[in-house]
């Protein structure tokens, strides 16, 4: 089976998606929420959806067949910053040795993966997600790995593993078919030197690409992620692997400010990139569909999600 998916925003959920999803024969519709490490931005999403109606639009997604997984940097939130003070062998050393708080954690701490743990199993509740596949990653930064003197052994996709584990099992603790995503993405940006334990599945996210070209150009940066790909794929299998792309990501175009622009949907690099996905193997391609919401809606119209669904299809 072959699936076709989007990630909005939650302020961005309004009823449109509803009737897009139905007539598109959208399969899921993320939810994501934009994280500035230093904000709380997944208390400021617990506290929505605690509201009443928090969970409405989900919840009539849910009932129409429609997946809404939850996609979120929340490192921040599993092993809060405060705790730095009292515990800061907990979190990362730095390049100059110097443990700080500002990203991620130290993924050689004990107590802190299991601090984790914890947090997850109580974030899971908060979130109450139907699916099985659970998308909690690394803070929304690059350069984020611990250099301490064990960590530094380990490259960030083996530091990331351990950090998984620790998230995998807080999830299973509460959903025992729970799946978890490898976000090849920001800090980790290369390959583990293991197979990860069953159970995390490779989510490809090229975000600092050309997106004006198709990612086999021979532009340089989409080389880089070419390579990328073939060595993940002695790692992961693409069959139960995600594409996370940005083909529409408004927030992206709009350069993060509302009101949002009109996406400038490529369809021509959109079906080149699919064709590339789907020959290494790919059953799920998804985009990043951020600031297409009420407003959006308001100034632009329909957004191209046909379009989209057809590129994405080979239509």
């Amino acid at each position: 089976m072959f699936n076709i998916g989007l990630t909005i925003l939650y302020e961005d959920l309004c009823p449109e998606w509803l009737k897009l999803c139905r007539d598109n024969g959208i399969s899921d519709l993320c939810i994501h929420k934009i994280a500035v490490p230093g904000t709380d931005s997944i208390g400021e999403l617990l506290v929505q959806l605690s509201a009443p109606g928090g969970f409405r639009l989900i919840d009539e997604l849910n009932d129409a067949g429609v997946e809404t997984p939850f996609q979120l940097h929340a490192l921040e939130w599993l092993l809060p910053r405060q705790l730095f003070d009292n515990h800061p062998e907990w979190f990362r050393m730095d390049e100059n040795g110097k443990r700080t708080p500002d990203l991620n954690l130290c993924a050689s701490s004990r107590p802190a993966l299991d601090m984790i743990s914890q947090q997850t199993y109580h974030l899971a509740g908060a979130l109450k997600q139907r699916s099985n596949r659970y998308h909690l990653w690394l803070d929304d930064a690059f350069g984020g790995s611990c250099h301490c003197p064990d960590c530094k052994k380990l490259n960030s996709s083996d530091q990331y593993l351990k950090i998984l584990s620790a998230i995998l099992h807080g999830l299973r603790a509460r959903n025992s078919k729970a799946e978890l995503s490898f976000l090849s993405y920001g800090t980790v940006l290369d390959v583990p030197t293991k197979k990860p334990e069953k159970g995390i599945f490779l989510e490809f996210a090229p975000m600092d690409r050309d997106h004006d070209l198709p990612l086999n150009s021979p532009d340089p940066r989409g080389r880089k992620y070419i390579e990328l790909l073939g060595k993940l794929e002695k790692v992961f299998d693409f069959a139960e692997s995600e594409v996370l792309e940005y083909w529409l990501d408004d927030a992206l175009y709009s350069g993060y400010k509302r009101p949002p622009v009109k996406v400038p949907f490529n369809e021509e690099v959109c079906r080149a990139d699919c064709v590339l996905y789907k020959e290494a193997g790919f059953k799920t391609i998804r985009s990043f569909a951020s600031f297409i919401g009420a407003d959006y809606f308001e100034l632009h119209g329909k957004p191209p999600i046909a379009e989209y669904v057809s590129a994405v299809a080979g239509r």
